[in-house]
């Protein structure tokens, strides 16, 4: 006699997200897709919970010729959130969402179509919003705080430390060395890219 097989979240998934996910042009497999947006990343994936019954969907931005955080360059078939520079979880808000489903097909099918509503509802807005932010971003604006990166979080240095790289490969050097300017001036704590900052402020990099 046969054993069922278990239902699994794939199924769900594949059944309702994926096929949002690949009209708006995101690729990828089970539980991670990506897509480019002119010259930048946009990651999601399902993060199960290491206890199961719930899932939270991660978002990522990453420009997509600057290294990842581990400092290699980025393989948008590999990679994940945690490579990101710019990552938040999928909410209405700020908060640290999980959706929650039991064991059935049933439950996870109901919880799948309420996380893909939410991505429907906010976040393609998120990505969208968040990358024009960084785009028209100066380094003013990144030192008086007056940007909304729609949740997407990372500290000043490190942000200056990316749209730093990011304006250089963008062949906007004076901009680039600003926005290191910015990022060394807001350094608390000694980091191992410090180095690589100075030699952005100086244009030597």
């Amino acid at each position: 006699m046969n054993t069922p097989t278990a239902p699994r979240l794939e199924t769900a998934l594949r059944s309702v997200l994926v096929p949002i996910l690949k009209k708006d042009g995101f690729r990828g497999s089970g539980r991670r897709y990506y897509k480019h947006s002119g010259q930048w990343l946009q990651l999601l994936n399902i993060q199960g919970s290491r206890y199961g019954g719930s899932f939270a969907v991660n978002l990522a931005i990453h420009y997509a010729t600057a290294p990842d955080l581990v400092g290699n360059l980025p393989n948008p078939a590999k990679m994940t959130e945690a490579h990101c520079e710019l990552r938040r979880r999928l909410a209405e808000d700020r908060s640290d969402m999980w959706w929650k489903h039991e064991s059935s097909a049933e439950s996870m099918f109901e919880a799948v179509q309420s996380a893909s509503a939410m991505y429907e509802k906010v976040g393609r807005k998120y990505f969208a919003n968040a990358i024009e932010s960084l785009e028209s971003m100066t380094a003013e604006t990144l030192s008086q705080g007056g940007y909304d990166l729609q949740g997407f979080h990372t500290g000043v240095p490190r942000l200056g430390l990316a749209l730093a790289r990011i304006r250089k490969l963008q062949g906007r050097a004076a901009e680039s060395r600003m926005f290191a300017a910015v990022a060394l001036r807001n350094l608390e704590v000694v980091v191992p890219w410090k180095a690589e900052l100075e030699a952005l402020a100086a244009n030597d990099a």
